[in-house]
């Protein structure tokens, strides 16, 4: 998995935890619990965003508002999850080749 992140935002777009797997997001999918931010800091969006998907619970993501494109990993069930905004503002591009995806 690669990812540039040029600072734009106050904190990092990746979160990862050796044991559970990796998520990666370009922009800021703001996590929301009606109108009010869910949490102050985009890592903390990032680590629920991946507990909600690591249990299939993908509304997560429908809660989220912003420009946003990421991908999960879950480690310990070797699955990949690619998400991005609702209208697709920001495209994700995935190259599968034998050994790779």
């Amino acid at each position: 998995m690669a990812s540039v992140d040029i600072g734009a935002l106050r904190s990092s777009g990746v979160w990862v935890e050796k044991s559970r797997g990796v998520c990666v997001v370009a922009g800021d999918p703001i996590l929301r619990d009606g109108r009010e931010r869910l949490n102050a800091d985009r890592s903390l969006d990032l680590t629920h965003i991946f507990d909600q998907l690591d249990r299939r619970e993908i509304e997560v993501l429908g809660r989220a508002s912003g420009t946003f494109a990421g991908v999960v990993y879950d480690v310990q069930n070797h699955q990949v999850s690619i998400f991005t905004d609702k209208v697709g503002v920001r495209q994700v591009f995935v190259f599968v080749s034998d050994e790779y995806v």
